[in-house]
C-alpha cells in the first residue's frame, strides 16, 4: 500500500511539472509501396521514433507527417504482410521532406496459410503497438474487444477471455501466436487471458470464414498476434500497482547480434481478485464475498531475427505460465476450484525474395503445453482432478511469384500433428494423435480500373474424424482515386468438432457423441464499401459491411428426454453488418475511432427460429477516443453490449448495459531514457453488469503504473 501511495504521490507531482514549447515547422510526404510490385500499401503506420507522431498510409499509399523538429528523423513503418522498415531522413527548416518507403513483403507465420501474396489480407482490422499502449489493457482479450464484431466471453476479471466472431462459437475462431495456434485441443477455445497484452505488438483480427487461407478452425474467423519488434526502445521495464491486488511486471531488452538482433522479454501478473457483490435476485440475492479469484501470470520470450540480403530469418522461443483459482457462478461458488497452465513455444521462419518478383520460404513451431484442473470439494458433483498434456510440431512451405502486368500467384502447403493425452477423455475411446494436412493455392490480378481479382482453393485433410474438406475464398475489390474503395466475396469454411465434444469422460447426465459432423459455412457472402481521405488536416474513414454466412452443423450441447447432456449438430442461419468509423488528426494528436455492430444468429428450429443462440448480442458497439501530445497521453474506451439469452429460449433476456475505462499518462524525459506514469481506470462508473449471468464484476478499479524506456 506504501509503494501504492508513493506512486500516486510521484504521479501528482509529475502532472504539475510543465514544459516550455517548441516549433516544428518540418513536414514529411511518403508514399508507402510494395518493392516487388511497385503496388501502394494501404494502411501502413508511419511513426517517428522517439515522438508520439503517427500516420496511417491512405489507399494510394500516401501519407503525410506535419510539425516536425528539423534534423535527423527516424521513421518507423509496420505493415501487415511486410517486414519492418526503419528508415533515417534529414529535415531542414521550409522545404517538404518527399520519401519513397519500400516495404518488402513477409510472410505472415500462421498455421495453413501464407499471407504475402496480398499486403493487407481483405477485411482484416489491425492495432499495431502505439495503437495497443494507448488502450492500457492487462490482456489481449481487453484489446481485442474494441475490435467490430468480436466479443469476449469472460468469467470475470482474471478468469478466462474466449473470443467469439459475428456470432460463432468460441471453438470457432483460430488464434496464432506468432504463427502457433493457441486453441486448445479438448474444447477448441482460445484463451486470450494467458496472453499477457504486454508481450503484444501487433493484433490482427480477420472477420468471417478463412479456411481457405488458414485451414481448420477458421469458421468464424482468425486472430494473429505479433510478440516480436513491439517498440524501438533498446530496453524497457514497467510496473503497475492496482485494485484487487494487482501487481504487474514487465521488461524487454533488445541488442545487435551476429546477422541481426536479439531480443528478450518478460514479465509477470498477479491479481487477488476478491470483492464483495450482490448475488442476483434471480439467483437468490443477498450479498457476499468472491473468494477463489486469485490468478498469476509469468511469460517470458527470446528471439533472434535478421533481414539482409534478400533473406529473412527468426528463431524464438516463448514461456506461459498460468495459474489461477475458478471461482463459479454467484450462486454457486468453488472455494477450491484451480486452473494450471504451462505451455513452451518454440518457432522459427526463413523467407528468401532473391529480387524481381519471386519470394519463397517456410516456418516450423513445436509446442508442449500441461492442463490441470482440480477441485477437491466442488458445489455438485464429485471431486476431481484432471490433467492434459499436448504436444505438437507444425511447418509450412510457400512461395509466390508477381508480374509486372499485376498478376501474383502463391501456392503453399502444411501440416500438424498433435499427441494429446488427457484424464477428461474416455480412456478406451479417445485418440491420443491426430494429424492434419493441407494446401492451398491463390491467384490474384489488378490493374485495370483500380479493379483486383483473387481466389483462393484450400484442400484440408483433416485427422479426426479422418475426411476431407475444402474451401474457397473468391473475392473483387475496387479501389477509387478519391479514396471511396469496394469489395464484394463469397466464402466457405468448417470447424471439426473438438476432442471434448466426441470424447469426454461419459459420467452422470453427460453423454459425448464420436459422430459429430464438422460445422460448416458452405456458403458466405460479404460486401464492404469504404471510404478515406485526408481532409487538409484529420485523416477520416468509414467503413460499412455486411454479410450472410448460416452455419450448417453448428455442435450445440442439448439435454435429451432423459436430460442427459451431449452434443449434438444444429443448423444456425446468420448474418448481420457493421459500421466503423475513424478521425485522425494528421499530426497524431487525437485519434477516434468507433463501430456498430449488429448480429443476427438464430437457430433453425421449429419454435426457435427467432431466437437469438445463447450470450450472442444481437447489437454492439464502441467508441475509442485517445489523445497523444509531446509529453501526454490520454484515452476513454466505452463499450455497448446489447441484450442476450443465457438459455436456448426467449426466456429470462438479460438486458444491455454499458462500461467505459479511462487512461491518462505523462512522459518525462530523463537519463536513462523515457519515464511515463500512467493512471488507468476501469468502469469508471462503476458498473457491474457482465456478459453471463451470474459470473459477478467488481466494478471501478485503479491501475498505476510506471514505464522506463530507453
Amino acid at each position: 500500500m506504501q509503494v501504492f501511495l508513493y506512486l500516486a504521490g510521484a504521479f501528482a507531482l509529475l502532472i504539475t511539472v510543465s514544459d516550455a514549447g517548441a516549433q516544428f515547422p518540418g513536414e514529411v510526404r511518403a508514399n508507402v509501396v510494395d518493392v516487388l510490385s511497385g503496388r501502394p500499401v494501404a494502411s501502413a503506420e508511419v511513426r517517428v521514433v522517439g515522438t508520439p507522431m503517427t500516420a496511417i498510409s491512405d489507399a494510394s499509399g500516401a501519407l503525410r507527417l506535419r510539425g516536425l523538429e528539423p534534423g535527423k528523423v527516424r521513421l518507423l513503418v509496420r505493415a501487415p504482410g511486410y517486414a519492418r522498415l526503419e528508415r533515417e531522413i534529414v529535415l531542414t527548416n521550409g522545404p517538404v521532406a518527399t520519401v519513397l518507403l519500400e516495404l518488402v513483403p513477409q510472410v505472415l507465420e500462421v498455421d495453413g496459410v501464407v499471407a504475402s501474396v496480398e499486403a493487407r489480407p481483405a477485411g482484416a482490422r489491425t492495432l499495431f503497438g502505439e495503437a495497443i499502449r494507448s488502450l492500457s489493457a492487462a490482456t489481449v482479450g481487453e484489446i481485442a474487444a474494441t475490435i467490430p464484431g468480436l466479443r469476449i466471453e469472460s468469467t470475470g476479471r482474471g478468469g478466462r477471455e474466449v473470443p467469439t466472431i459475428r456470432g460463432s462459437a468460441g471453438d470457432a475462431v483460430l488464434v496464432l501466436v506468432d504463427g502457433v495456434p493457441i486453441n486448445d485441443p479438448i474444447t477448441g477455445e482460445a484463451d486470450l487471458s494467458t496472453v499477457p497484452a504486454a508481450s503484444v505488438s501487433a493484433l490482427h483480427v480477420l472477420p468471417g470464414g478463412r479456411s481457405a487461407r488458414y485451414g481448420a478452425r477458421a469458421e468464424g474467423g482468425v486472430i494473429l498476434l505479433e510478440t516480436s519488434g513491439g517498440g524501438v526502445a533498446d530496453a524497457a521495464l514497467g510496473l503497475a500497482l492496482g485494485s484487487l491486488g494487482e501487481k504487474v511486471l514487465d521488461g524487454s531488452w533488445r541488442s545487435d547480434a551476429p546477422l541481426g538482433s536479439l531480443e528478450l522479454s518478460g514479465g509477470l501478473r498477479q491479481l487477488d481478485g476478491g470483492f464483495d457483490f450482490d448475488i442476483p435476485t434471480d439467483a437468490g440475492g443477498g450479498r457476499t464475498t468472491r473468494v477463489n479469484a486469485q490468478s498469476q501470470t509469468i511469460h517470458a520470450r527470446v528471439e533472434w531475427a535478421g533481414d539482409s540480403n534478400a533473406t529473412a530469418f527468426r528463431l524464438g522461443v516463448a514461456g506461459e505460465r498460468l495459474g489461477r483459482g475458478l471461482p463459479g457462478r454467484s450462486f454457486a461458488p468453488s472455494r477450491h476450484s484451480e486452473q494450471a497452465l504451462d505451455r513452451i513455444r518454440l518457432t522459427g521462419s526463413l523467407d528468401w525474395a532473391p529480387g524481381g518478383s519471386r519470394a519463397v520460404g517456410g516456418h516450423g513451431y513445436a509446442v508442449t503445453q500441461t492442463m490441470e484442473h482440480r477441485d477437491p470439494d466442488p458445489p455438485f458433483g464429485d471431486p476431481y482432478d484432471e490433467r492434459t498434456t499436448l504436444s505438437s510440431v507444425g511447418g509450412e512451405l510457400r512461395a509466390a511469384w508477381s508480374s509486372p502486368s499485376g498478376l501474383r500467384v502463391g501456392v503453399g502447403v502444411d501440416a500438424q500433428k498433435l499427441d494429446v493425452r488427457s484424464t477428461q477423455l474416455a480412456d478406451e475411446e479417445s485418440p491420443v494423435g491426430r494429424t492434419d494436412v493441407g494446401g492451398w493455392l491463390s491467384l490474384s490480378t489488378s490493374g485495370f480500373l483500380g479493379i483486383t481479382l483473387s481466389g483462393t482453393v484450400r484442400a484440408d485433410r483433416s485427422g479426426l474424424p479422418s475426411r476431407s474438406y475444402f474451401s474457397h475464398d473468391a473475392g473483387l475489390a475496387w479501389v477509387g482515386s478519391s479514396g471511396l474503395n469496394a469489395r464484394i466475396g463469397h466464402r466457405s469454411s468448417f470447424s471439426p468438432p473438438t476432442l471434448g465434444d466426441q470424447f469426454f469422460r461419459e459420467g452422470v447426465g453427460v453423454e459425448p457423441n464420436p459422430d459429430l459432423e464438422a460445422e460448416r459455412v458452405p456458403s458466405e457472402w460479404v460486401v464492404a464499401l469504404a471510404w478515406e481521405d485526408d481532409l487538409a488536416g484529420p485523416a477520416v474513414s468509414v467503413e460499412v459491411e455486411a454479410y450472410r454466412g448460416d452455419v450448417d452443423g453448428m455442435i450445440v450441447w442439448l439435454p435429451d428426454f432423459r436430460f442427459v447432456w451431449s452434443p449434438e449438430n444444429r443448423d444456425v442461419r446468420r448474418h448481420g453488418a457493421e459500421i466503423a468509423a475513424r478521425a485522425r488528426s494528421a499530426r497524431g494528436g487525437w485519434d477516434a475511432r468507433g463501430h456498430v455492430a449488429w448480429n443476427r444468429t438464430t437457430y433453425d428450429r421449429p419454435g426457435l427460429e427467432d431466437t437469438q443462440v445463447v450470450y450472442r448480442p444481437e447489437f454492439s458497439g464502441g467508441l475509442v477516443l485517445a489523445w497523444t501530445g509531446a509529453t501526454w497521453r490520454a484515452s476513454t474506451t466505452t463499450e455497448v453490449v446489447g441484450g442476450r439469452y443465457p438459455v436456448p429460449n426467449r426466456v429470462n433476456r438479460l438486458p444491455a448495459f454499458w462500461t467505459a475505462d479511462a487512461s491518462l499518462a505523462r512522459r518525462v524525459d530523463t537519463r536513462l531514457g523515457d519515464l511515463e506514469l500512467g493512471l488507468h481506470v476501469d468502469r469508471i462508473f462503476d458498473h457491474e453488469d457482465s456478459l453471463i449471468f451470474a459470473y459477478p464484476d467488481p466494478g471501478r478499479t485503479v491501475r498505476l503504473t510506471v514505464r522506463l524506456a530507453g
